[in-house]
């Protein structure tokens, strides 16, 4: 309860006769005393009654305010009087920092239960002990944060694992695209990131010559065909003259009457069985370089 401080009238000056009698102060003297005795804290509106500091005025705060840089030091444990009926800060005045070495948290977040809470903020946790997932609230959605959880028709897309036929569609994810929809598709074989083949092979494999012919890496898938009633050569290079790649093949046809002679160029070998001419008009050989500086030929020459 509040009490009144008693004023002791002294008068104006000494001895004039205007100031309370004797006993009259005395009274006032011992009345401060005793609510001194009984409150505790004097012109103040605290009540300290036994071990209890409570504020008389009803739903005021009472303030704990060290002086500059000073703490509030607490030497035991701190507890509410009932349980669930407290808190600590609020929604308007939040802690900045909490240091604590274990937080148990049985009905706010961290809270262990089978169904997710009701009303969440961003970044509410809870385990849901119906699936064995801590979940996690954000951007308006509950998201497993570990374990696995089971499909049901209530599921969404949204960051689950297993088949994408277990899971309720929602959001309208893309779970496959046709290779025709696509847009921005590379338009050479080097943009697929291939590099050990060509894109340059023209639509047409067929190449008609009249004179002598020496092998380039274009020709790679051709049908070279020698058309002439005058003896030609078809001469195969070595890596010094143009580094064909190994694996490099074409098929050389004969199609008039002159002779057609294959020809190692300068470091090359070129391996056949039998001689390096072709045997008749409208044979074909299959021409394959198959190791660095190196040739082979297999078809239709001369033994």
């Amino acid at each position: 309860m509040a009490y009144t401080r008693q004023i002791i009238n002294v008068g104006t000056t000494a001895d004039d006769g205007s100031g309370d009698y004797l006993r009259d102060a005395l009274i006032k003297a011992n009345t401060n005393f005793e609510n001194l005795w009984q409150v505790g804290a004097v012109d103040t509106n605290l009540d300290l009654t036994g071990t209890t500091i409570a504020s008389v005025t009803a739903n005021s705060n009472i303030t704990l305010d060290p002086n500059g840089t000073g703490k509030i030091v607490l030497a035991s444990s701190v507890e509410p009087d009932t349980t669930d009926s407290k808190d600590l800060g609020s929604t308007t005045k939040t802690w900045n920092n909490i240091h604590a070495n274990t937080v148990f948290a049985d009905k706010t977040i961290l809270n262990a239960q089978a169904s997710a809470p009701s009303s969440p903020v961003e970044g509410t946790l809870y385990y849901n002990t119906s699936t064995d997932n801590f979940v996690g609230y954000a951007n308006g959605n509950w998201s497993n944060l570990s374990g696995a959880v089971t499909a049901s028709s209530t599921d969404t897309f949204t960051n689950k694992s297993g088949a994408i036929s277990q899971w309720t569609n929602d959001l309208s994810y893309l779970t496959s695209v046709s290779f025709a929809s696509l847009t921005g598709k590379p338009t050479t074989v080097a943009g697929y990131g291939i590099t050990d083949a060509s894109d340059t092979m023209p639509l047409t494999l067929i190449k008609t010559l009249t004179a002598n012919y020496t092998v380039v890496t274009a020709d790679h898938g051709y049908n070279i065909r020698m058309n002439s009633s005058s003896n030609l050569t078809v001469t195969l290079v070595s890596d010094g003259t143009e580094n064909i790649p190994i694996g490099t093949t074409l098929v050389v046809t004969r199609l008039n009457s002159g002779d057609v002679t294959f020809v190692a160029g300068s470091g090359a070998t070129v391996l056949a069985i039998g001689t390096l001419v072709m045997s008749a008009q409208k044979g074909k050989v299959t021409v394959m370089k198959t190791a660095a500086n190196t040739w082979e030929i297999n078809g239709d020459l001369t033994p």
